[in-house]
């Protein structure tokens, strides 16, 4: 499948958002109409308290961190699909866009995926959960 950019905006932090057409045919003449929203986040020193953190989030995320989200409606006809790409955009840029604008949001990303990537370093392979 072939990934087409449809639009990309800078916010307000400087970061910038892409979004990726995801759709697809699944049914008749029906569509998952899907955009995913990208901002790649680079892991600097100005959104890292302190040194030996700025190194531990490059070693655990390397230079950028990730942010992406899956924008989908199902059911869509083949003449609403580009209209319907464009409302999902605009929905994410009125609902999301504000919040990953904020000044203090590439600093509090980065500590989340830190945290993601150290619990799952400490999870034992093999184990799912309680059993019986």
């Amino acid at each position: 499948m072939v990934s087409t950019q449809l639009r990309e905006v800078t916010i307000g932090n400087n970061l910038t958002i892409r979004f990726i057409d995801r759709s697809r045919h699944y049914y008749g003449g029906f569509f998952q109409a899907a955009v995913e929203a990208v901002c790649d986040i680079p892991v600097t020193p100005e959104y890292i308290q302190a040194p030996a953190e700025h190194e531990q989030a490059i070693s655990l995320l390397g230079q950028t961190a990730h942010f992406s989200k899956v924008l989908d409606r199902m059911g869509v006809l083949a003449t609403d699909l580009e209209k319907t790409r464009e409302q999902l955009i605009d929905e994410f840029l009125k609902t999301a866009a504000p919040y990953l604008a904020m000044e203090d949001f590439p600093s509090r990303f980065i500590l989340s995926e830190i945290n993601k990537q150290l619990r799952r370093k400490v999870r034992t392979p093999g184990i799912t959960g309680k059993h019986a």
